[in-house]
């Protein structure tokens, strides 16, 4: 399309965190409410939603740790060869996904686009909603 790209960014996170978060997720299949395991009473495991009457939440296919290992593998596979590619053309601008909180990576995010000459709101990366 003739774009020019001025960045690219690489969010890191540790693939056992990644299992670790995405496999303690469950869902109500009712109201479609997301729940963590440490978020909820694992005696009841039920929906606090209050259309939901206590519906048993289920965990899907794609949040249980075997689908999420062999998702990332198929990921770091593929990953690679465009990290280093943009990693060689100088654009690569990696983020620690892990170990801050969600305002710490946004203030990085928000300093590498500053970097870049672009605002945020230019880039579609405004501040999220809390």
């Amino acid at each position: 399309r003739g774009e020019r790209l001025d960045m690219a960014i690489h969010l890191e996170v540790d693939a056992e965190e990644i299992v670790t978060r995405l496999s303690n997720r469950w869902v109500c299949p009712q109201c479609g409410e997301t729940y963590t395991v440490a978020a909820v009473d694992p005696a009841s495991m039920q929906c606090d939603h209050p259309d939901c009457s206590g519906v048993a939440l289920i965990q899907r296919e794609d949040d249980k740790a075997e689908t999420v290992r062999e998702r990332l593998h198929v990921y770091a596979v593929t990953r690679e060869p465009v990290v280093s590619f943009y990693e060689e053309q100088g654009l690569l601008r990696s983020v620690p996904g892990q170990g801050m909180n969600p305002d710490e990576v946004f203030a990085i995010l928000e300093k590498f686009v500053a970097q870049a000459g672009l605002s945020a709101r230019e880039t579609g990366c405004e501040q999220p909603v809390k």
